[in-house]
């Protein structure tokens, strides 16, 4: 599952940070771009957290757009046979 995290048409950078929180507690994520591309470990509630990195844009407006890709059993499973 891709999670990517790009600029908002007419924003001048993407300085955000995304969070992942999975139903078995753990979580996962980055600054802006992926923020998480494998495999979902568990059935359940799924969230996602975006914060601005305030430092990262000294003052300047920064806004996201959000892109989920989640690709059925069938197409995956050849990539999650690791876990």
């Amino acid at each position: 599952m891709p999670l990517l995290i790009v600029p908002l048409t007419g924003t001048p950078e993407t300085a955000n940070v995304g969070v992942l929180h999975m139903p078995n507690g753990t979580q996962d994520g980055s600054k802006g771009g992926i923020v998480y591309q494998g495999c979902l470990p568990a059935t359940g509630e799924y969230r996602l957290r975006i914060a601005r990195n305030l430092m990262a844009t000294e003052g300047k407006t920064a806004g996201y757009k959000v892109e989920v890709m989640i690709l059925p059993t069938y197409a995956s499973k050849s990539l999650c046979e690791y876990l």
